[in-house]
C-alpha cells in the first residue's frame, strides 16, 4: 500500500509497503487502486492507496525470527518498548550523574532491570558483548568511549541497553608478546608433569612391570634416602 500522509514523508508522495491484514481493517471489501479512509496516525494523517494483495505466507513458530515477531508485538500491545525506552533514558541520566546514586539503586529494584558487569572483552573478536550478546552497535560505541562514559540505550533484540566503560586499555603489542610468552611458560609448566606421564606411558606400554620384593627389603633406610639414580637396581 502507499500512504499520502502530512508527515516528513509527504513530500517524497508517501511510501510503499507491506502491511498485515490484521493492522488494516479498513482494506477489507476494498478494490485494487481504491484510497483508504483517513486515517490517524501517530506521526499525523495518513491515507493509503491498495496497490494489490499478496498471498498469506505461513512460517513455523520454531523459526527464530517468528519467536522475536510474536514478542516485539506483545511488547508493543503492552506498550512496554516505549515505557522501557524511558526508564533506559532514566537509568542513563543517573548513570552518568553518580553510578552510586540510592535513586539508581531504587529504580534498578523496582523495575525489570538487570545489571550485569561484563566479563573483559575485546575489539578483535565478534560484535558480541558478554552477558548481553551480539550487539553491534553497542560493541562500537564500548570501544568509542573512554574509561568512565556512559552510552545508550541501544536496542538489543527486544530490550535496551545502557552502559557504562569502567575500564578502557589501548592495545600494546608489546605488552601483548610478553603475556603471551609468560602464559606459554605457566602451562608448559603446569602441562611438565603430564607430558612426562604420558612419554612414560607409551615406553613401558606392553613391558612387564615387577618390582623384587628381596631387593627392596634389603635396601638400608641411607639406600631409601638417596638421590634417584644413585642406588642401581640387582640385575634381572
Amino acid at each position: 500500500a502507499r500512504s499520502e500522509s502530512q508527515g516528513p514523508q509527504a513530500r517524497r508522495g508517501g511510501a510503499v509497503g507491506s502491511l498485515a491484514e490484521k493492522r488494516v481493517p479498513w482494506a477489507e471489501g476494498l478494490a485494487e487502486g481504491a484510497l483508504s479512509p483517513i486515517i490517524e496516525e501517530r506521526g499525523g494523517l495518513a491515507v493509503y492507496r491498495l496497490d494489490g494483495r499478496l498471498p498469506a505466507t505461513h512460517r513455523p513458530v520454531s523459526q527464530p525470527s517468528v519467536r522475536r515477531e510474536i514478542a516485539a508485538t506483545l511488547l508493543r500491545e503492552a506498550d512496554a518498548l516505549p515505557g522501557a525506552k524511558a526508564l533506559a533514558a532514566q537509568v542513563r541520566a543517573r548513570l552518568s550523574r553518580n553510578p552510586e546514586d540510592p535513586e539508581l539503586a531504587a529504580l534498578v529494584a523496582s523495575r525489570a532491570v538487570r545489571r550485569h558487569v561484563t566479563q573483559p572483552f575485546d575489539k578483535d573478536g565478534p560484535e558480541a558483548i558478554p552477558g548481553v550478546g551480539l550487539a553491534p552497535e553497542a560493541f562500537q560505541a564500548a570501544f568509542a568511549a573512554a574509561a568512565g562514559a556512559v552510552a545508550g540505550p541501544f536496542q538489543v533484540r527486544q530490550h535496551y541497553v545502557v552502559f557504562r566503560v569502567l575500564v578502557a586499555k589501548a592495545a600494546d603489542p608489546a605488552a601483548w608478546v610478553a603475556a603471551r610468552a609468560d602464559y606459554s611458560a605457566r602451562w608448559r609448566e603446569a602441562k611438565r608433569g603430564t607430558v612426562v606421564d604420558r612419554w612414560l606411558s607409551q615406553v613401558l606400554e606392553g613391558q612387564p612391570m615387577w618390582v623384587d620384593g628381596e631387593a627392596l627389603r634389603a635396601l638400608t633406610r641411607a639406600q631409601l634416602l638417596a638421590e634417584p639414580g644413585s642406588v642401581s637396581p640387582p640385575p634381572r
